[in-house]
């Protein structure tokens, strides 16, 4: 959902999107039936942090991560394990979840994560491809 005006910008395949951190980010969908995609960002050489309920009720063996490749397809990886934390499980809090892909994305950098605190009502943005 977004809130407010949508503020993003569609950033072409051009070399800009190749670089660090856009070439990080990618779209998480399933193969073949659904009619949904989520964005997502690769936190390691083969993990993406994703929304949990983007993949709440799908069944891991159909979801893949596309990266958008120079000539403006997009290169789909096999994830091969979906981790949710238990909370999200039991009370639909924490909705993240982190994928792990099968094979790893060529020449991506990925974007280093750390926990950290923030103030109450702390804006966050993410960047992700429509």
């Amino acid at each position: 959902m977004i809130v407010g005006e949508d503020e993003r910008k569609n950033l072409p395949s051009s070399t800009k999107a190749q670089k660090s951190p856009h070439s990080a980010a990618c779209k998480v969908s399933c193969r073949g039936f659904c009619s949904w995609s989520c964005s997502g960002i690769l936190i390691g050489r083969r993990h993406v942090l994703t929304s949990a309920h983007c993949i709440d009720d799908v069944n891991v063996a159909t979801l893949q991560a596309g990266f958008l490749e120079r000539n403006g397809r997009l290169q789909w990886y096999v994830v091969s394990k979906a981790y949710v934390p238990l909370k999200w499980k039991i009370s639909k809090d924490n909705d993240y979840a982190v994928l792990k892909l099968s094979g790893l994305p060529n020449r991506r950098s990925f974007v280093r994560i750390a926990p950290m605190s923030l103030p109450k009502l702390s804006m966050i943005s993410i960047t992700g491809k429509r």
